[in-house]
């Protein structure tokens, strides 16, 4: 139920992330320098991620190349179940430590071609008895396991032979041990490349990628500030609000409410106004603005 929980709160995260990405992918990609920005951005995010994950597993896994049998002996429990945990990744296995306490008898769940293995790591100064092959074989139900398997830096007593061969599960004693550790130091390393370098690479790339970031952050704002236009000091008065206009040009025109009988009489009116030479528009300019009694008086 926990782990459900945790499978359904880690899908929302991701969810969550991959709109915030696509968010700034968005708004970034439309200029030249928001496109240096997200590479350099980029760059220092999988430097960061490189410092913090790959490396120190990647530094554990050649610390632990170089260990040999003899050094097995002085572990912890702990430390044998993690170094147990690398030899197998070694051999193909995908792998899942379980919690150190209440782990039911199993420290390691290892997986491969289909086949799941329950696997109790015992680092010892004696040899082991078959309480910890019933351990194993009893973890295998609760993780949901085909198989069992014990791995010590010891040898096996014979009730914990006999134990295992009775409910088929795997024995790997100091001698198969040996074997294991021989072959994760001859396996060739997936690169020429030391960690020290692969370190010191991640770390010149994540402080030029911050450097470049802050570059580009003050040039954007340099560039921002030379683009807004400075305050005018001869504005012209702001134009009426274009409610008011609207409301004006809504209005209607004391000629629009003129009834057909009023328009018809009006321009009778006019016309005969016309006829009798009472258009000062009609007249010359000289006799503009002369009443028809002064005519009469000219007559």
């Amino acid at each position: 139920m926990k782990k459900a929980r945790a499978n359904r709160t880690n899908l929302i995260l991701a969810l969550v992330g991959v709109a915030v990405v696509l968010f700034i992918l968005d708004s970034l990609t439309h200029t030249v320098l928001g496109w240096l920005f997200l590479i350099a951005f980029a760059t220092l995010a999988a430097s960061v991620a490189f410092l913090l994950k790959v490396y120190p597993a990647w530094r554990k896994s050649e610390t632990y190349r170089a260990l040999q049998l003899a050094d097995v002996d002085n572990m912890s429990g702990i430390q044998f179940e993690q170094y147990v945990n690398e030899l197998l990744k070694a051999q193909g296995y995908k792998t899942e430590m379980t919690p150190t306490r209440n782990d039911y008898g199993v420290d390691i769940v290892a997986e491969r071609n289909g086949v799941r293995i329950a696997v109790q790591c015992k680092r010892y100064g004696e040899n082991i008895s078959r309480g910890a092959v019933s351990d194993a074989v009893s973890g295998k139900h609760y993780y949901n396991c085909g198989q069992a398997m014990v791995v010590t830096n010891r040898y096996f007593r014979q009730g914990a032979r006999e134990l295992a061969g009775a409910s088929q599960c795997w024995l790997v004693d100091r001698d198969a041990l040996a074997g294991w550790v021989q072959s994760f130091q001859a396996a060739p390393k997936s690169s020429s490349m030391t960690p020290a370098k692969a370190q010191a690479l991640a770390i010149w790339l994540a402080v030029g990628s911050s450097v470049f970031i802050v570059v580009i952050i003050a040039i954007s704002l340099a560039l921002q500030a030379g683009q807004t236009p400075a305050p005018s000091s001869t504005q012209k008065s702001p134009s009426p609000p274009a409610a008011v206009n609207a409301k004006k040009s809504a209005s209607p025109s004391p000629s629009a409410e003129i009834s057909g009988e009023e328009s018809r009489k009006l321009v009778e009116s006019e016309t005969r106004r016309i006829e009798q030479g009472d258009d000062e528009s009609q007249k010359p300019p000289a006799q503009r603005g002369r009443s028809r009694s002064s005519k009469e008086a000219d007559r």
